[in-house]
């Protein structure tokens, strides 16, 4: 362990390996009075827990600093924080201790991902290439797309569908 907090190790304090570390993440509430902020969080930990990580909630009643040190003296590699101004942005700041300072999209860009159309729009208002596609908001307009289209043809569900909007049909029926 010596030799690990040895060479894993930064002003600030420690910064174990995840293999070692006493926690894989802390997760920090900015503002603990604010009740979205502590629903968000309140999530994110049992998500974390669910997927098998190692969390240190951090909720108590202390000013950021003070949680951000504490953690840093333990040497928490990974720290989530949650705020009202970050939520309000459309973002939860995750703060990587390797480095990256900050990780996550704004509010706008977050868009790219979390809508397919949002994303094709974008591109076809930017003439960046991308595969010929149709938004289509009812079953009268997929029919008429399917008949100017050639098979294969892939069919994507507008929103985060964790991988499982997409169809490539056989057939246009």
């Amino acid at each position: 362990m010596a030799a690990i907090a040895e060479t894993c190790c930064e002003d600030s304090g420690l910064i174990w390996p995840i293999s070692v570390a006493p926690y894989e993440v802390v997760l920090t509430v900015v503002k603990t009075d604010d009740e979205n902020s502590m629903e968000v969080a309140d999530k994110i930990y049992k998500d974390l827990k669910a997927h098998g990580i190692d969390v240190l909630f951090d909720d108590r009643e202390e000013r950021p600093g003070v949680k951000f040190a504490d953690a840093e003296l333990i040497g928490i590699p990974l720290r989530v924080t949650i705020g009202p101004r970050g939520l309000e942005n459309g973002i939860v700041d995750f703060l990587d201790k390797n480095k990256v300072k900050v990780f996550g999209p704004n509010k706008y860009c977050s868009k790219l991902e979390g809508s397919k159309a949002f994303m094709k729009s974008v591109c076809a208002q930017n003439n960046i290439p991308t595969a010929n596609f149709q938004i289509c908001r009812n079953k009268k307009q997929v029919l008429r797309f399917l008949e100017k289209s050639k098979l294969p043809i892939v069919v994507k569900a507008d929103g985060l569908a964790a991988g499982k909007g997409v169809t490539v049909p056989n057939t246009v029926k």
